[in-house]
């Protein structure tokens, strides 16, 4: 087990993603979860061009050999709701999609992916919608060898009802998906506390598709995301 921290930290400090590898380096860190969903998009939150998208992983990927740095996983951009309507289905299948082939560019074999959200009349329809979702992602996966993992979220932090939130959410949509060897699970500890889950159980529960963890903290009210044992997760 590697465990790294999210590029996504040093986003505020840094202008693109060699100076966010950088700023990890000068403190001795060498293992970075890839986040896509810094640096690839503009100030008004427009995806970069396929030409920049390559220029910045390519970038990434020089920096990391020469600091001796390497992405155990990556997370793709969620900028799109793909529960809102055809028109942002679309669009964050192409947006994860571009990321799953940014993995294969960087030699990472896993990418963390949320779910749709809300808008929907049930739960069954949520878990039909993302089963829909991550089928429209598998064909990239395939190609380029890596797995999506299927993050839970919680309702909280949307404002809305229904999202992933459960292990058994979970494997309802890979059963769905004919349990499909590439499609596994990020258990995030922060999401599970908003609820509050017993993630013992849930995690005992997803088992062996377990293939990451988001480690992080809160108080139960907000997505906080701080520090482990500086707030109520067990």
């Amino acid at each position: 087990m590697k465990f790294s921290v999210s590029s996504s930290a040093t986003a505020l400090i840094a202008n693109d993603t060699r100076e966010q590898i950088e700023a990890f380096c000068e403190v001795g860190i060498k293992h970075i979860d890839f986040d896509f969903t810094t640096s690839y998009y503009n100030p008004d939150h427009k995806p970069c061009d396929d030409e920049t998208f390559v220029f910045l992983t390519d970038l990434a990927k020089e920096t990391a050999k020469k600091n001796n740095v390497d992405f155990p996983m990556a997370h793709a951009p969620y900028l799109w709701n793909s529960n809102a309507s055809e028109e942002n289905f679309s669009l964050q299948v192409k947006d994860v999609s571009r990321a799953i082939k940014g993995c294969k560019m960087l030699g990472i074999d896993r990418i963390t992916v949320h779910g749709g959200n809300a808008f929907c009349l049930s739960h069954d329809e949520l878990i039909d919608k993302n089963i829909a979702y991550f089928r429209a992602l598998l064909p990239a996966a395939e190609e380029y060898g890596v797995t999506l993992m299927i993050e839970n979220i919680s309702e909280l932090i949307y404002g809305q009802k229904f999202a992933i939130q459960t292990a058994e959410d979970i494997l309802q949509v890979r059963q769905g998906l004919n349990n499909h060897p590439l499609i596994r699970a990020c258990w995030d500890t922060g999401h599970a506390n908003l609820a509050p889950y017993d993630q013992y159980e849930n995690l005992m529960l997803l088992g062996e598709n377990v293939f990451a963890l988001h480690m992080h903290d809160n108080l139960g009210n907000t997505d906080s995301h701080m520090p482990p044992l500086m707030g109520t997760v067990n």
